[in-house]
């Protein structure tokens, strides 16, 4: 069973009430492992990252050499992520990349939204 809405969780509580009793709110195991999930796919997705850059940037490797540590870095990263594909893996990185650089960018701005630099023009 999915997440409790809020709606349904009020509706739980008034019930409650009526009968004299406190109501609880527990979220289902599979919430809480969605969030350490998440952890371990960024985790995995940062490994698999560095893991390619550096065979990209060593050009002592053969061609045969690269192809090779990139599928075992990839695999690495899949059994890691929880068996998530390796292409899935880094879009997932660079959407939560994205939202970070989008969240601070605005950081020098004030409370309303103007930007400082032109604060004293």
């Amino acid at each position: 069973m999915g997440k409790k809405t809020t709606a349904k969780i009020r509706r739980n509580q008034k019930r409650a009430e009526a009968h004299g009793e406190a109501y609880q709110y527990t979220p289902p195991k599979n919430a809480i492992e969605e969030d350490d999930g998440n952890d371990a796919k960024v985790k995995a997705a940062e490994k698999l990252k560095k893991a390619l850059s550096e065979i990209e940037s060593n050009s002592e490797m053969n061609s045969k050499e690269c192809r090779t540590a990139k599928r075992k870095a990839e695999a690495i990263a899949s059994e890691e992520s929880g068996g998530c594909a390796a292409s899935d893996l880094l879009a997932y990185y660079e959407k939560k990349n994205a939202s970070k650089k989008n969240a601070t960018q605005g950081s020098d701005d004030d409370k309303n939204g103007n930007k400082l630099e032109n604060y004293w023009q």
